[in-house]
């Protein structure tokens, strides 16, 4: 009964009504609560944090010890019943999910340990996986050189400097720009380029045949790998996502990519380092490189323009050169013109001499026309017949035949000291004498001789003089048809030696200008080229300190760290799969979990508390 005299019931018995309502099963927001809180999918991080125990007041000390008649209850999470549920609930979700308590962690333990195969057998799946990737895999060897800048002999101090004089001889130092410069130049793509044509395709795609039954695994993989990029790549590349390489384009890429060229820091050393799978092929494809590169440094820092330009004139010299020398032993052996000058002299004074003789022909042809025609003219006047008184004579035209071969005899003597044997007149005389003694052999030496009538002696003569005069007429007209045909072919042949002299001339001004050109051009050429060895013998201020030079042992992969690696990365695999299945599985599997976080108790005491701090 209170003071005022109304009747109440008693506080515990309110609180017990209260309680049944709250905890009745068929209660929809009892159980939306008790949803609510055990789907923040981990538990309160105590039960202690949501309850307080009856006995004790709010300091913790005895009921018995605080003042009132009803005990009272608190929650420090705040939480409170009626229109504030969803807030309690929210409050107490963060709670839960802000800390990090032993529970979870003993808990996350306990379902690696449950899962202890697993763990096992992972890393002995990654450790055989890496062996066979170590095992199909090429190893890589480093090869490297090392080149050291310095300055040669056109930076040194001039000859007229004098160590005892009083000018200051200020030492030169190598900038930063002059070795980055030389960085540049070796990073120029077209020195690998280089360097890939002329050791060809085959150098880099070319493979030693399998022998052992690892080696025909480990090829069969590698083809199997190689075939299933290309294939990826030709359809990347029909899609457009790739550009269209040869083979070539590839190795150049892959040696540019694995090529490191790097200055040495506070040093004027310059480091080459070559990631290859072979270190003797390694060591020539850094060498020929090397090589490009002092090539290609000598035509920057060399201008060779001029020696070029000698070069080049020297050769088209000697090219014409040798094609007038071909044409100019050709025309002489065509034509038969070894000493043209003097063969056309020659020729000259054999045509004048035919002139002559023909002119002399021609003057005995006029003589002895002339002469036939007064011997027909007297034979016409005579008679052929004249009175004899003896019986028989001597045969006069024998006789007058004799005469006129004593006369040829004596002609032909003439003639041969005169032009000699092999001349014409002579051969033509001769030819008479011959046709006039085959005359008088055919005459007898007596005729008979009629009292009556006898031949016309003078006409007899007369007719041997006609026969004599046409012999000689048809001999000197022969005469005449040879000379003119010999001068014929002389002038012919003067013609063609004029002709031919005249080219002759031609290509030899020409020889002699080229011969003169190619001493001239010779001659320059040698001065450029001595001068470019003595400019390219100062400029000496790169050089090889250390040659390309293959590691012992590959680089990559390293066994033990690879292997390491695997090892903890099949472990971190394994566990993490672990912990995501045992996350993803439902964690309140039944009413306890509900109660530990809900129970009756707990709610009563929170609703208790409430009231009594209004």
């Amino acid at each position: 009964m209170t003071g005022n005299g109304e009747n109440k019931p008693p506080a515990g018995r309110r609180l017990n009504l209260e309680a049944e309502w709250l905890v009745d099963p068929a209660t929809d927001e009892t159980r939306a609560s008790a949803k609510d809180v055990s789907g923040a999918g981990r538990r309160l991080p105590s039960e202690a944090a949501l309850s307080v125990d009856p006995t004790t007041d709010e300091t913790g000390a005895p009921a018995e010890d605080a003042p009132g008649a009803d005990r009272r209850l608190h929650l420090e999470s705040a939480l409170s019943v009626g229109p504030s549920t969803d807030e309690t609930r929210a409050s107490a979700k963060d709670v839960s999910g802000a800390v990090w308590s032993p529970p979870d962690v003993l808990r996350l333990l306990m379902a690696l340990g449950q899962n202890y195969l697993w763990l096992i057998v992972a890393p002995i799946i990654g450790v055989l996986a890496t062996v066979g990737y170590l095992l199909v895999k090429n190893p890589t060897y480093e090869v490297g050189a090392q080149l050291m800048l310095k300055f040669g002999k056109e930076m040194a101090a001039p000859a007229t400097v004098s160590a005892a004089g009083t000018q200051t001889v200020i030492p030169m130092s190598i900038r930063l720009e002059n070795i980055t410069a030389e960085v540049q130049i070796m990073k120029d793509p077209a020195l690998v380029r280089t360097v890939v044509e002329e050791l060809g395709e085959d150098y880099f795609y070319g493979e030693d045949p399998a022998v052992t039954l690892l080696q025909k695994i480990k090829k069969w993989i590698k083809d199997t790998v190689s075939e299933t990029k290309e294939a990826i790549r030709s359809v990347l590349v029909k899609i457009g996502l790739l550009p269209e390489l040869s083979r070539l384009d590839r190795v150049i890429l892959l040696i540019q990519s694995v090529l490191s060229i790097e200055h040495v820091t506070r040093s004027d050393v310059i480091e080459l380092t070559l990631s290859y799978p072979d270190p003797f092929a390694g060591e020539e494809v850094l060498g020929r490189f090397l090589d490009a590169y002092f090539e290609k440094r000598r035509e920057i820092y060399l201008d060779k323009r001029v020696q070029d330009f000698f070069r080049n004139e020297l050769s088209a010299v000697n090219a014409k050169l040798e094609a007038a020398e071909a044409a100019h032993a050709q025309m002489l052996k065509e034509n038969e013109a070894w000493l043209i000058n003097d063969q056309r002299s020659l020729a000259v004074e054999r045509r004048a001499a035919l002139t002559h003789d023909l002119e002399t022909a021609r003057a005995v042809v006029q003589i002895e026309e002339d002469r036939l025609d007064r011997i027909d003219a007297e034979i016409s006047e005579l008679q052929a017949l004249i009175p004899s008184q003896s019986s028989t004579r001597r045969n006069q035209i024998k006789d007058q035949l004799r005469l006129k071969l004593v006369d040829l005899q004596l002609q032909l003597e003439a003639e041969d000291n005169r032009s000699g044997a092999r001349s014409l007149q002579v051969q033509s005389l001769n030819e008479q004498i011959a046709h006039l003694q085959m005359m008088i052999d055919a005459e007898p030496d007596r005729v008979s001789d009629s009292v009556v009538e006898t031949k016309n002696p003078l006409l007899d003569s007369l007719l041997a003089q006609r026969s004599a005069a046409q012999l000689t007429l048809v001999a000197t007209k022969t005469k005449i048809e040879t000379l003119e045909d010999d001068i014929a072919q002389i002038e012919a042949d003067l013609e063609t030696k004029e002709r031919v002299g005249a080219q002759l001339e031609n290509i030899e001004q020409d020889l002699a200008r080229l011969r003169h050109s190619k001493q001239a051009y010779s001659q320059a050429f040698e001065d450029t080229r001595i001068s470019s060895e003595i400019s390219e013998a100062l400029l000496s201020n790169v050089v090889v300190i250390a040659k390309p030079q293959g590691g012992i042992a590959p680089a990559k992969p390293r066994v033990p760290r690879t292997i390491a690696v695997g090892f903890v990365l099949s472990l971190m695999v394994a566990s993490g799969i672990i912990l995501v299945v045992d996350a993803l599985r439902p964690k309140v599997r039944d009413n306890t979990d509900l109660a530990r976080l809900v129970g009756p108790g707990v709610l009563v005491r929170a609703i208790a508390n409430s009231r009594r701090r209004r």
